[in-house]
């Protein structure tokens, strides 16, 4: 069992697929719930999409982008970081999900998703990095 793993991409949607089989691999070893797996999954993905398709100011994908997983007891804390344009996704105001589907703004829905299945999510800019983390508590399913 790991409890600790870094894993470094590219700024293409392509690693995304790759990213979700590591983090079941990673969620799996460490016997935590198959809905834990889901959520962490979901959120990373819908934070990856935005952070390669806006975050980067290019078409270059050299750009670095660095997941950390480390689980200690019942918290999990992922940790995503990269060298895009400064950029805090949990500032953004929820999307109103009481207007019908045509009459809503696009885009937010993702990172509203990601702040309700996470139980705390934070950002820094540090070093002239975006830092976000998200903390998941988790309780191991027995084997």
């Amino acid at each position: 069992m790991q409890n600790h793993m870094t894993i470094a991409l590219k700024g293409d949607l392509l690693e995304i697929r790759r990213i979700a089989g590591l983090i079941e691999n990673f969620g799996n070893s460490n016997r935590l719930p198959d809905i834990t797996i889901r959520q962490v999954n979901l959120a990373v993905d819908e934070l990856l999409t935005n952070t390669i398709f806006y975050g980067f100011d290019d078409a270059a994908t050299d750009h670095s982008i660095k997941i950390t997983l480390r689980l200690d007891a019942t918290v999990l804390t992922v940790e995503l970081v990269d060298d895009g344009k400064p950029f805090d996704p949990f500032e953004c105001a929820d999307p109103d999900l009481t207007k019908a589907i045509e009459d809503r703004l696009t885009g937010g829905l993702g990172i509203f998703l990601a702040r309700k299945l996470m139980d705390s999510v934070d950002y820094q800019r540090v070093d002239g990095e975006n830092r976000v983390t998200l903390i998941k508590r988790t309780i191991a399913s027995t084997p």
